[in-house]
């Protein structure tokens, strides 16, 4: 059994939802590189609404800010 893609999850959520997402935090770090383990905190900011997911045993939050403090696509 593989682990789950956390950033898979987190972008099809967006697709379903038509809302735009961007990690932050120590799962950022985690994504360039900069700390080996995945956090036990996933954040991802979106210009939606603020919601949690759960992936298996990890919790996805959604935290919502305007859309013009998300990076460009």
């Amino acid at each position: 059994m593989l682990a789950p893609d956390f950033v898979e999850a987190a972008h099809a959520i967006a697709r379903k939802t038509g809302t735009r997402v961007q990690p932050t935090g120590a799962f950022a770090a985690h994504l360039l590189g900069l700390s080996a383990p995945v956090p036990a905190n996933i954040v991802y900011l979106t210009d939606g609404l603020s919601r949690a997911i759960r992936v298996r045993e990890q919790t996805i939050s959604f935290k919502h800010t305007t859309a013009k403090e998300l990076l460009p696509e």
